[in-house]
């Protein structure tokens, strides 16, 4: 399976999508233009990751942990749907198999209070706890 990278721009994230590592990253703003355009290809990457986790894990019958990782600086309320559809596909995996466990990492920068209390709410809208990293400034 093919990782999916995208990097970020004025208007949209940084994507690293690693089936290698298991690592789902996005990182900066997130106000794309055309909302279905930009995470569309993100959401096909779940649903073919999907398979290959259950392959890896039927294969192997060994403990498979899953990161998702969030560090924004900003994102508008359509990205917050998306987001909120992201964690739930993957938690949906997770919930499948007692070998997968989904981590789930929202860092925010020291002082952005709007950005720690945005996960804070993704938290309880998804029933999925999450671990916040909080960053200095000059990180």
């Amino acid at each position: 399976m093919k990782n999916y990278l995208s990097p970020p721009t004025d208007c949209t994230p940084g994507l690293n999508l690693n089936s290698e590592k298991n690592l789902l990253e996005i990182t900066g703003e997130s106000r794309p233009e055309d909302i279905r355009e930009f995470y569309g290809p993100v959401l096909e990457w779940i649903d073919e990751y999907e398979k290959l986790v259950y392959y890896i894990v039927d294969a192997n019958k060994s403990p498979l942990p899953i990161e998702l990782r969030f560090q924004l600086s900003y994102f508008n309320s359509s990205s917050a749907k998306v987001f909120i559809q992201i964690i739930q596909k993957l938690a949906s995996i997770a919930r499948s198999n007692s070998f997968i466990k989904l981590n789930i990492i929202w860092t925010y920068e020291e002082g952005d209070e709007d950005i720690f209390d945005a996960g804070k709410e993704f938290e309880k809208i998804t029933g999925n706890n999450m671990e916040f990293v909080k960053l200095n400034a000059k990180e």
